[in-house]
């Protein structure tokens, strides 16, 4: 299931359940095979060049020419058919009688190595995780940078300020002083008046 976050998550007793119930699910998905539903036939395929899906697989009784879908022609070869064009490039194997059609299933497991390369490629070195991480680290170090940059301009502005309070502390004291040098000779005036 996708969870809300963009994360995967698997409900295990579903999947257990499930591949107990229909253990060639999972081969299915994971490994590239002919398969059929019927120990009659047997298959197997040479190369990649094929379309997985389902095919109906035919000997024609009056001929004995091996078919699948009609229109793909398989030479004979023993007991085996084998079909070199066409979606289904691969060998069919038969214990079947002349005339009766069967289906076969293609199963493609590519995908798992397409992810594999997938998974090799962003992992590699120079690949676009490594990339990614690269160009993070870089901006964590440029931040770093601008964090001791604002730190030095408070700490001068802190410094500047502390300097003002101070002189401006020092101003106070002086008028204070003059205030009680003028209260002072206020005093002595007007006691002289008396």
């Amino acid at each position: 299931m996708t969870e809300l976050d963009g994360s995967l998550t698997i409900d295990e007793d579903t999947f257990n359940s499930t591949l107990k119930k229909i253990p060639i699910i999972l081969r299915a998905i994971t490994t590239s095979r002919v398969t059929t539903d019927t120990s009659l036939v047997s298959g197997s395929m040479s190369g990649t060049n094929y379309n997985p899906g389902t095919y109906a697989f035919e000997i024609d009784s009056s001929t004995g020419e091996g078919t699948i879908d009609t229109d793909i022609i398989m030479t004979a070869s023993g007991s085996s058919y084998v079909a070199t064009t066409g979606d289904v490039s691969g060998t069919v194997s038969y214990q079947l009688k002349l005339g009766q059609v069967l289906p076969i299933f293609m199963l493609d497991g590519r995908w798992r190595n397409t992810l594999q390369l997938f998974a090799s490629e962003m992992l590699a070195s120079g690949g676009e995780i490594e990339d990614k991480i690269d160009s993070l680290n870089e901006d964590v170090a440029s931040y770093d940078e601008q964090l001791v940059s604002i730190a030095t301009k408070m700490e001068s502005i802190r410094a500047r300020y502390v300097a003002q309070y101070a002189a401006m502390d020092t101003i106070v004291a002086q008028l204070k002083s003059t205030e009680t040098t003028i209260t002072n000779m206020m005093e002595s005036w007007k006691a002289s008046l008396k």
